[in-house]
């Protein structure tokens, strides 16, 4: 039966109503009589309306105070019929659940009488499916909160031609940010507007679900909202909020300094050379056990042993050379029980990559298994090893990369820094463990570009890696020139000269580095 409270907060009007409903409480109103209830504007999405009297109950399109449209939003309620929609007044504007349909006498909404906010100087378009779109017009509020010029369909004026209006936009604006979900990633419209920003340097993504993006996206970096409420402020929003920004109004200074707070490193500039470790430098971890850390190192190598031994024991349908190679790379870092934490991560994080890509079914399940006990050990060994963290946002803490959405020259940046790590003036002002760190680099970004897909989905995956590779290049870069260029003022680099010469190679390729990131 129904909740004889919540149905006098609902006599009370709606704004009583939906400040009631944001307390989360849930909504019973079976066998309620609402018959000619004033339900307009009213947050019943996920209330209970079983067997609920609704006839005459007004749930029409409003248009409020700014002359916006506002609906009725029936979309998760439980226990409604088709014969309870027949019996109440409303139109097309309605939420109505995924299995319900519009009466045939249901009219359109009412026009919004509002003057579309139509973009004036840098905008961004807003690429969607239809279905979502007032989940979208929830982003956009949120956009436009954050001082984001956009344009997406909603503003098109009546009389206006659509499609023109369309392809205008499309053409003219500076970004393309394409909502991802489950229902846009089938839209032809959507990913024909996606191309067009791809092919354009336009394109940024962000994902509302867990539907995978089409073939074709996956150099394009992502923000993930798929937990995102649509109103706060969260990690991922704060990215797509500064990655449009970029777009339109490309700052290179601002990049750089995003990159260096992204980078797990930190360079510096000591006894006349640039040198590296674990960021913030000079920082203690926060537990300290020497045997527990041991063990764990132990256990892992050993458990290594276990995994590259059961390859030579069956047949697999993956690269097993390729994880081989990785295994006996971060057996190397555990045996030399090292104290820098990035080359830990480093060579994990290559393990992670060849999971997370591999086809379904590709790996075993005992592989999967041992696999994740290596994972879960080496967060184990993170207390022990990585320097205490500033709280998220705080000077010092490691921040998000920002999103890398425009295009480079994959092949002739590799090129680039080769030549930059193999030139002998070099090793004059940087220790052995900076040219190390940067020949691994090189190796991540090398080893994409030198494959050969037979697929859309390995072309998609190749283009993904060279991208991370591509990042993780920009964040080195942008970290080096700021230390190196530190040093040279400060007159603490033994070979100025030499420094000179090396900085302005970095410098040329992190310029091209730049370019992806608006």
């Amino acid at each position: 039966m129904a909740d004889l409270k919540q149905l006098e907060i609902l006599k009370q009007g709606v704004d009583a109503w939906n400040r009631y409903v944001q307390l989360g409480v849930k909504i019973n109103l079976s066998w309620a009589d609402l018959e000619g209830a004033v339900l307009l504007e009213a947050d019943l999405h996920a209330a209970n309306l079983r067997w609920a009297k609704l006839k005459g109950a007004d749930c029409r399109t409003v248009i409020n105070d700014a002359g916006e449209r506002e609906f009725t939003d029936l979309s998760e309620t439980e226990g409604l019929t088709p014969w309870q929609i027949e019996t109440m007044d409303g139109d097309r504007g309605v939420i109505l659940p995924d299995h319900l349909t519009y009466p045939e006498d249901w009219p359109e909404p009412p026009e919004s009488t509002a003057v579309p906010e139509q973009p004036e100087g840098p905008f961004v378009f807003i690429s969607y499916a239809h279905d979502n779109k007032r989940e979208v017009s929830e982003i956009t509020r949120y956009l436009r909160a954050h001082k984001i010029n956009i344009w997406w369909d909603d503003d098109i004026l009546p009389g206006d031609p659509w499609r023109e209006q369309i392809q205008a936009n499309l053409e003219n604006c500076q970004a393309v940010l394409t909502l991802w979900t489950e229902q846009s990633v089938g839209s032809k419209s959507v990913i024909e507007e996606a191309a067009a920003g791809k092919r354009q340097g336009k394109l940024l993504h962000a994902k509302l679900d867990s539907a995978p993006l089409p073939y074709g996206f996956g150099e394009v970096q992502y923000a993930d909202l798929t937990n995102w409420d649509r109103q706060s402020d969260g990690p991922e929003s704060l990215r797509l909020i500064e990655a449009l920004r970029q777009k339109l109004d490309p700052d290179a200074a601002k990049v750089r300094q995003h990159l260096d707070a992204a980078s797990p490193v930190e360079f510096t500039a000591r006894n006349g050379k640039v040198t590296l470790g674990d960021k913030p430098l000079n920082t203690p971890p926060p537990a300290q056990n020497p045997k527990d850390l041991d063990n764990l190192r132990t256990a892992s190598v050993e458990l290594i042993d276990n995994i590259q031994e059961e390859f030579s024991t069956r047949n697999h349908n993956f690269d097993v050379d390729a994880l081989d190679l990785r295994l006996s790379q971060y057996a190397n870092v555990l045996r030399q029980k090292t104290d820098n934490w990035y080359k830990y991560e480093n060579a994990v994080r290559r393990i992670k990559s060849m999971k997370d890509e591999a086809a379904a079914g590709a790996w075993s399940n005992r592989l999967i298994s041992d696999i994740t006990a290596l994972f879960e050990r080496h967060e184990e060994m993170r207390k022990y090893l990585q320097p205490e963290q500033p709280p998220a946002g705080t000077p010092g803490a490691i921040g998000p990369a920002p999103l890398a959405a425009g295009k480079a020259d994959a092949p002739a940046i590799a090129q680039q820094w080769q030549e930059a790590i193999s030139d002998p003036k070099l090793s004059d002002i940087v220790d052995p463990g900076v040219t190390d760190y940067f020949k691994d680099l090189n190796a991540d970004l090398k080893e994409p570009l030198s494959e050969t897909p037979l697929s859309y989905e390995q072309d998609d995956r190749k283009n993904r890696k060279i991208m991370r590779g591509l990042v993780n290049l920009a964040k080195a870069a942008a970290g080096f020139t700021t230390a190196a260029t530190a040093g040279l003022t400060a007159t603490v680099i033994g070979d100025p000269i030499a420094a000179q010469h090396i900085l302005a190679q970095f410098n040329a390729i992190l310029d091209k580095l730049l370019k992806i990131f608006y």
